[in-house]
């Protein structure tokens, strides 16, 4: 429903990607490696280059706000002095394991599960009801008041909690006095429709046949088909039987799923309407890291 209309979102992920391999971070990881030994300001080390004349406002991407975002972050808090470039890659990484540790991509909403967001605080927080059900035994009814209130105090300044008439919050009677503020939600005739029953599940790497493409030649078309996706872009599901492929909306195939993606997606191509890139990671056949494994 937020993105029906249009509202920015921040979500998080059940793991962190490795951002460090994220191809707009790992670009700039290099361009900075390649003048390590140099001292420079970090003004004179954007991220981007120039945009080109023919595509002067490129769509927004959620690793290029990220590195934005740090890079001015890292002119803040050194003045902008002339430092090792070194000093800078290793602040960088250190920003990005903190990054990841959080789960979470994209500006906006921040939309999270309230077990997600512990740890968080929020200037503003809001509760939606509905799905508190739990069986008649206390403990299990603890639990769930104790989630409630690891949710109402991630605020730090206002806190709504939404009541549905249909499933009502069963603790929300409990709350009383003074400053509690009550309003009624007009009706919104827009919010209806099958668009609210959609669920949103991430990939995870894993679950990516990783060595697909290096086993083609570096002249097959299929390299040129991959640079030339971006975060956002959107991809088709086919299913066949030797497995799930991830293709282009003109039909040219980047991807394909890992045995653990296959046991999880074939036969529910059907089912997805739509696939869409979070992010371009880098790979390489000698990788070493467990994580980045097929």
């Amino acid at each position: 429903m937020l993105e029906s209309h249009n509202v920015p979102l921040r979500l998080t992920m059940d793991t962190g990607l490795p951002l460090h391999r994220i191809r707009e971070i790992h670009t700039f990881l290099a361009r900075l490696k390649a003048i390590e030994p140099e001292i420079h300001r970090a003004s004179a080390l954007s991220p981007f280059p120039a945009a080109p004349q023919d595509n002067p406002h490129p769509p927004p991407n959620p690793w290029t706000t990220l590195l934005a975002d740090l890079h001015t972050l890292y002119m803040e808090e050194t003045a902008d002095a002339e430092l090792l470039v070194s000093n800078y890659i290793d602040w960088l990484y250190d920003s990005l394991a903190e990054q990841r540790r959080e789960k979470a991509i994209g500006r906006g909403l921040f939309l999270s599960t309230i077990h997600g967001a512990k740890g968080l605080e929020f200037d503003h927080v809001f509760i939606l009801d509905g799905d508190w059900r739990f069986s008649p035994a206390l403990t299990r009814e603890e639990d769930e008041r104790r989630l409630l209130y690891v949710g109402m105090t991630r605020a730090r300044q206002t806190l709504c909690l939404m009541e549905m008439g249909n499933q009502p919050n069963p603790f929300i009677a409990d709350l009383k006095g003074d400053w509690i503020m009550q309003r009624n939600a007009p009706p919104d005739d827009t919010a209806g429709g099958a668009a609210i029953n959609y669920n949103y599940i991430t990939l995870s790497l894993p679950e990516l046949h990783l060595g697909h493409v290096g086993r083609f030649h570096p002249d097959h078309p299929i390299h040129r088909h991959l640079s030339g996706l971006n975060a956002g872009d959107t991809l088709c599901v086919k299913d066949i039987p030797a497995g799930v492929l991830l293709e282009t909306m003109d039909g040219k195939c980047v991807a394909k799923l890992s045995r653990k993606g296959n046991a999880r997606w074939s036969g529910r191509a059907k089912t997805i309407c739509e696939a869409r890139i979070i992010g371009m990671v880098r790979w390489c056949a000698d990788d070493s890291q467990e994580e980045l494994r097929p």
